[in-house]
């Protein structure tokens, strides 16, 4: 009787991982915001390569906002998205000073 509960167990912690990986994919790839809470804190738990990954993802995919929990680290606010020349963030250039 123990050995049939220990395989239905095994089948609920599979089911469970495989929820919570596809829960965390989509949040990646589909959700329309980064601040998920569920998604921010499986992405704080990820090792770092793949959330480096995630994260230039995410701010890839979300524009210059402020970093979700758990990519403070890798998030870069400006990121080149082959605008023309017009619409790209370049500071002004710097007066020129009178000789003294």
């Amino acid at each position: 009787m123990i050995r049939r509960w220990a395989g239905h167990f095994g089948l609920l912690v599979l089911a469970v991982f495989l929820g919570v990986v596809l829960y965390w994919g989509l949040y990646v790839f589909a959700f329309r915001t980064p601040y998920d809470p569920v998604g921010m804190r499986i992405t704080r738990f990820i090792p770092d390569p793949p959330r480096l990954y995630v994260c230039e993802f995410l701010n890839w995919r979300h524009g210059e906002i402020p970093p979700p929990f758990g990519c403070e680290r890798h998030w870069k606010y400006a990121i080149p998205r082959n605008l023309p020349e017009s619409e790209t963030m370049t500071p002004p250039a710097a007066p020129k000073q009178q000789g003294t």
